[in-house]
């Protein structure tokens, strides 16, 4: 009989596994899309915005934005989006932890003015002070991980 339990604990670990790794993927094919916001824009018009990890966006200038429903969770379709150039205010939700650090947060609103034709990454950041808020890099999104530091171009806290 002990036998036979192992084997069961054994085979529903792998189960669990199992639909980890595929809510995950499924995660991140949601996300594989480019959004594009006034697609009739010319380039000198417009800005390329890549939301890093742990950001999910939750509305534009006020305005909601599309979610997807993944294994019954709300997942933001903006995490790679062109929009027109100019000043900007996003509502996020934000969950990311990065070594001992960890920072969740909901309806936090971040502002910036996005000049056109450039391509920008924005990851959560703590800053000395220990002030959280979002790292501008003008940079495209790098698949290998974390915006370069050489590409910062401003921290913007999360007002309080």
């Amino acid at each position: 009989m002990g036998g036979t339990c192992s084997y069961i604990v054994v085979m529903l670990r792998k189960i669990i596994v199992g639909i980890d790794i595929a809510y995950v993927v499924l995660m991140l094919m949601s996300c594989a899309t480019p959004v594009v916001i006034g697609d009739k824009l010319p380039a000198q018009e417009s800005s390329r915005l890549f939301f890093c990890y742990g950001l999910q966006v939750t509305a534009c200038n006020g305005i909601p934005v599309p979610v997807k429903k993944i294994l019954g969770d709300s997942f933001s379709t903006w995490q790679d989006v062109t929009l027109p150039s100019g000043n900007m205010e996003f509502t996020l939700n934000v969950d990311c932890a990065g070594g001992n650090d960890r920072f969740a947060a909901r309806n936090v609103s971040f502002k910036y003015t996005f000049d056109p034709q450039t391509y920008y990454s924005l990851a959560l950041a703590k800053a000395d002070d220990n002030t959280w808020g979002i790292a501008v890099h003008s940079q495209p999104y790098s698949r290998t991980g974390y915006p370069k530091n050489d590409n910062w171009i401003a921290f913007v806290p999360f007002s309080k």
